[in-house]
């Protein structure tokens, strides 16, 4: 397999080893993979690093104003019923 196969098939499993989700087989090729490769480590650290400030906003009290709220609820319900209709 080529560095260029190995790092697509690196990136589709980022989330599921990111979600510990992954097959402890394919966890160890992924460590090898990040461990060897820098271009696929720095997309992993990115994303691990992004979601760590995520995770820290989210843990603040932030309150939303109620405007904010009511148009996200309305995208969402507009996304749900395009979605049924395909």
């Amino acid at each position: 397999m080529t560095e260029t196969a190995d790092c697509a098939a690196v990136m589709l499993k980022l989330y599921e080893f990111l979600d510990d989700e992954i097959e402890p087989d394919d966890k160890a090729e992924f460590e090898r993979h990040l461990q060897s490769c820098v271009t696929c480590f720095e997309a992993f650290d990115f994303e691990a690093e992004l979601r760590d400030v995520i995770r820290a906003k989210l843990a603040q009290d932030v309150t939303c104003p109620s405007s904010l709220r009511g148009r996200i609820l309305e995208a969402l319900d507009k996304a749900d019923a395009q979605g049924d209709r395909s």
